[in-house]
């Protein structure tokens, strides 16, 4: 098999070329080409394809887990009639 990187990226074998599929695909085949033999890091292959990180600031996303966390749980651990009382072993609201 050989892969051809300088130009278009192409795939070929003994029995012709491959199909690669669209941009994107092309975009990864080469991303990890060019780091054979050693681990591509996500963010590495989303600047690739997307130009950008995955990786969201720590407040941002740990404050809208948490805030999703809590509607959560007090939907469904608080009782839904006043005198109720919640399922064993959850905490009262």
């Amino acid at each position: 098999m050989e892969y051809r990187i300088l130009g278009p990226i192409e795939v070929v074998t003994a029995a012709g070329p491959l199909v690669l599929g669209g941009p994107k695909q092309r975009a990864l085949l080469g991303v990890l080409l060019l780091d054979a033999g050693r681990a591509v890091s996500t963010d590495r292959l989303a600047a690739a394809l997307w130009g950008t990180s995955l990786r969201r600031p720590r407040s941002t996303s740990s404050r809208g887990t948490s805030a999703t966390c809590a509607a959560s749980s007090t939907a469904t651990r608080c009782p839904k009639q006043p005198g109720e009382t919640p399922p064993l072993g959850l905490p009262t609201c």
